[in-house]
């Protein structure tokens, strides 16, 4: 069976319509309301956002309204089965699910030092980012990459290595930010 990625992206800011963020957050299940209590002042909204984009790729995929809950002491692994990821910028907003072990990354695009960009990246994929005509749009890609398959093998960026054998991309951009989904293909 072909693994089916189901994704969301949602510019940020929401509309006022449907961003009545303190409503939301009473309906959620005590784990998720607790971490977005927990977080800055700033990144709640985002936070929020980010699980109704989960909310709705689950119900895209399984034909359910089901508030997501990760299976316990896992980010990657919901109850019932199917693995999901979430990611919040400035800008936008994500989610993917998936039967397979998936890892989502959105960045905004901006401005990047050279310094910065070659110490991230590493000087192979850093050089290659600083030959693009367009540097902030290919740094930002390069990274939500990065980030996509650490995610996806359930590790953060602590300098364990990790190997895209056996894990495919899909990505993209928006107006001011760039996305990667990266999920396991094969056991």
């Amino acid at each position: 069976m072909k693994n089916q990625v189901e994704s969301v992206i949602f510019p940020l800011p929401l509309p006022k319509e449907i961003a009545d963020y303190e409503g939301l957050i009473s309906a959620l299940p005590k784990a998720r309301r607790d971490k977005i209590l927990r977080a800055p002042e700033g990144k709640k909204q985002q936070s929020l956002s980010a699980y109704l984009c989960l909310i709705s790729a689950v119900k895209n995929k399984t034909g359910s309204l089901l508030l997501p809950e990760y299976e316990e002491g896992s980010f990657t692994q919901l109850k019932g089965g199917l693995y999901a990821n979430i990611s919040h910028t400035d800008t936008a907003v994500m989610a993917a699910v998936s039967e397979t072990p998936v890892g989502v990354d959105v960045q905004s695009v901006r401005p990047v030092e050279e310094k910065v960009i070659l110490r991230a990246l590493g000087e192979r994929e850093g050089k290659a980012v600083l030959s693009s005509p367009d540097i902030p749009r290919a740094f930002a890609l390069a990274w939500a990459k990065k980030e996509a398959l650490y995610k996806a093998h359930g590790v953060g960026l602590n300098g364990v290595a990790v190997s895209e054998k056996g894990y495919a991309y899909q990505t993209g951009f928006g107006t001011d930010f760039a996305y990667a989904i990266c999920y396991k293909t094969e056991e």
